[in-house]
C-alpha cells in the first residue's frame, strides 16, 4: 500500500510541470491510498462502491496539516473529480506558456498551478512521510452511508456513475 502510495506521488512529481491537473489527481490518489488504510468506508450496497471517499481524503490530509491548511485544500477533491470524469483541466494545459503572475494574481488558473498544486504536492509529501515514519493507527469509519446503505445520487447524474458526496 505505501509502495502504491509513492509510486502514485512520484507521477504526480513527473506530470506536474506539463500537466498539472494529472499531477492534481496523482497527488489526490496518493493521499487516498493512506486514507484507505487509516479509516474504514461503508459501501453501497447496490454497487459495492466505498461511500464517503471525499470525507477520507479531507480527514487524512489532516492528520499533517493544521485545520487552516487543511481546508485550503478541500475543493481540490472537486476538482480531481472535475478532471476525472468530466475531462476539466485547471492548471493552464490548454495555455502553452503560462506564466505565474505573483501573489497578487487573481488567475484561478494561476492559482490552480501554483498555490494550490504546490500545496497539495506538500501536503502528499508530509503525509506519506509520516505513513513511514509512524504506527498505524485502528481503522475507524469515516461517513455513514444513507440510512439504505446506497449512494444519494445528486439530481442530473447517472446512477451507473457512482457519484457520492
Amino acid at each position: 500500500m505505501l509502495i502504491a502510495a509513492l509510486d502514485t506521488y512520484l507521477e504526480g512529481i513527473q506530470a506536474l510541470p506539463r500537466h498539472p491537473s494529472f499531477a492534481a489527481v496523482s497527488f489526490v490518489a496518493s493521499v487516498e491510498t493512506i486514507a484507505g488504510k487509516l479509516f474504514k468506508f461503508e459501501r453501497c450496497k447496490k454497487c459495492r462502491n466505498r461511500l464517503g471517499l471525499g470525507a477520507g481524503f479531507k480527514a487524512a490530509l489532516r492528520k499533517v496539516l493544521s485545520e487552516e491548511e487543511a481546508a485550503a485544500l478541500d475543493p481540490v477533491y472537486s476538482a480531481r473529480s472535475e478532471t476525472v470524469h468530466a475531462g476539466i483541466l485547471h492548471g493552464g494545459e490548454t495555455t502553452p506558456g503560462i506564466l505565474f503572475r505573483g501573489p497578487w494574481s487573481r488567475n484561478s488558473t494561476d492559482d490552480f498551478r501554483w498555490r494550490t498544486l504546490l500545496r497539495l504536492q506538500r501536503a502528499t509529501r508530509l503525509l506519506l512521510a509520516w505513513a513511514i515514519t509512524n504506527p498505524w493507527p485502528a481503522r475507524i469509519l469515516v461517513a455513514p452511508a444513507s440510512a439504505e446503505g446506497e449512494h444519494v445520487t445528486p439530481s442530473g447524474y447517472a446512477s451507473a456513475q457512482g457519484v457520492e458526496g
